[in-house]
């Protein structure tokens, strides 16, 4: 599921609960749900080509959809950064499966 209305991108943001690294920004909170959702929000000014976010976007949906069975109920918000276009796809993905095991799982 995705996190689509304005009212709860912000109380996410303003929940203060995140995991920041040098790469990406992860804002949470807990929902009223059985499952885990997730949202985005990119800026042009941090990743300027659309195929760059494309791919971004593609491999974070990807490796949330595998491990959601295993994290717990929260509301995701993902905010990557500029040094993310810097990692290829596989690096991605393996470091986003640590931020899923270590911080999020049951």
């Amino acid at each position: 599921m995705r996190i689509i209305k304005s009212k709860e991108i912000y109380l996410i943001l303003n929940k203060n609960d995140k995991f920041n690294n040098d790469w990406i920004n992860i804002f949470f909170m807990s929902n009223i749900y059985d499952y885990p959702r997730m949202g985005f929000f990119f800026t042009k000014k941090k990743i300027n080509f659309a195929h760059d976010r494309n791919r971004i976007k593609r491999l974070i949906k990807e490796s949330f959809r595998i491990n959601q069975k295993n994290l717990k109920k929260i509301d995701f918000l993902i905010n990557p950064t500029r040094k993310i276009l810097i990692l290829n796809n596989n690096l991605i993905y393996k470091k986003l499966q640590k931020i899923w095991e270590n911080q999020f799982y049951l």
